[in-house]
């Protein structure tokens, strides 16, 4: 929430956050497919001004994550890929984003959803959730 104690509990991440999360990783995967793969890719979620808040958002974030990145492991060569919530809700974000915004002459997709489906787990494979913040880590751009 916008105002929040110390004291909050964060047990899920709220909806927007998820969908932001899943745009990030799809825009990983379409830069990988414009050939940038080399180009560094973050994401900079700011919710919270406490410490104990931030590394439960980390915690939960970084649970989130994993379960998109299992469910592309296990079933993104597929071809009931969409059968997974997980890469359903990609989809939907792709769908959104992404499909139209994509178009070229002609009103083909630059890059098609299954082209996005084959690539995406090797491009968000090596993602990391890493909290910054003055009792974590400092965020190293060169690994």
């Amino acid at each position: 929430p916008i105002k929040h104690k110390i004291e909050h509990e964060t047990y899920q991440l709220p909806d927007s956050l998820m969908f932001a999360l899943r745009a990030f990783l799809l825009s990983r995967a379409i830069r990988n497919l414009r050939g940038q793969s080399s180009s560094h890719c973050s994401m900079l979620v700011n919710a919270s001004r406490f410490t104990r808040v931030q590394s439960q958002l980390k915690n939960r974030l970084h649970e989130a994550l994993e379960r998109i990145q299992n469910a592309l492991r296990v079933n993104s060569s597929s071809t009931s890929a969409l059968m997974d919530p997980e890469i359903k809700a990609l989809f939907d974000v792709w769908y959104t984003e992404y499909a139209e915004v994509g178009r070229v002459e002609g009103g083909e997709t630059k890059f098609k959803w299954e082209e996005i489906q084959e690539s995406i787990f090797d491009s968000i494979a090596s993602a990391k959730v890493v909290e910054v913040n003055s009792r974590a880590n400092e965020l190293d751009y060169s690994n």
